[in-house]
């Protein structure tokens, strides 16, 4: 097994939208006489009922802390959800994180998916008790997270780290390119997606700074408290490498 790769599938380096908590989707309690969730994934809910993948959330566990964007790919059915969602979420959030759970609406009646991800980021902290920055005036994910003091913190007022965690990744190559306008949208939210990961500054913020370099101070360009993590089927990893041209860093993830 090679340093970036966790047993059998993780590598790191209307307006309606599918990108609140799963916690807060109606579904079938478990206890002890009820176990198992059957075709459904585990819940953070359900972590104490998950058993059995400890190498695994370990190892996941690892990348996540190490790198800003972490891939988990496996077949269809393998239990990536359960996985992220009952193990690793529970420790995340004992640590100061603050998972969150991300799957797009591609509905092109739903907000934009760059404002689904800030407006999720914002409704999980708020139902966490983390008190996020706030998103007015912003249009970038990097510019969310690179203002002077855009830090989140715990009622303990402690620093935590946002964990924004896109479940089923392969619908941005899927659901995500059937229109123009989808496809628009979808390259839009990959095109802000790199920048965070690479730590680029937008164009727009560019050219902000080069016409009025005071501007800079609004900024910590090296500050990067966040993690990113793709959850995907093995069969779209081609799909992942495509994307290369807008975040380099997949390529080593992907390579090894």
């Amino acid at each position: 097994m090679s340093d970036s790769t966790a047993p059998g599938e993780t590598r790191s380096g209307a307006e309606t939208d599918r990108i609140d908590s799963p916690e807060a989707v109606p579904g079938t309690a478990l206890d002890a006489d009820n176990p198992w969730p059957g075709l459904a994934a585990f819940r953070e809910a359900d972590h104490e009922f998950f058993y059995g993948r400890q190498d695994e959330t370990a190892e996941l566990l690892r990348l996540v802390r190490r790198d800003l964007l972490t891939v988990l790919y496996g077949l269809s059915g393998l239990g990536k959800s359960s996985l992220l969602r009952a193990a690793v979420f529970p420790t995340l959030r004992a640590e100061n994180g603050l998972p969150i759970y991300m799957r797009v609406d591609h509905d092109e009646r739903s907000l934009h998916p760059v404002r689904q991800v800030i407006e999720g980021i914002r409704r999980e902290a708020a139902r966490s008790g983390v008190e996020a920055p706030g998103a007015e005036g912003i249009e970038t994910l990097w510019e969310y997270f690179h203002r002077t003091a855009a830090v989140s913190w715990s009622r303990q007022h402690d620093v935590v780290t946002p964990v924004l965690v896109f479940d089923q990744f392969e619908e941005l190559f899927t659901h995500g390119m059937t229109t123009v306008e989808r496809e628009t949208r979808t390259g839009e939210l990959i095109e802000q997606l790199g920048d965070l990961i690479e730590g680029r500054a937008p164009q727009s913020v560019k050219q902000r700074v080069d016409a009025s370099p005071e501007a800079a101070r609004e900024y910590a360009f090296g500050q990067n408290i966040f993690r990113i993590v793709f959850s995907l089927r093995e069969d779209f990893l081609p799909d992942l490498e495509d994307l290369k041209e807008h975040i380099p860093s997949i390529a080593s993830i992907t390579n090894h």
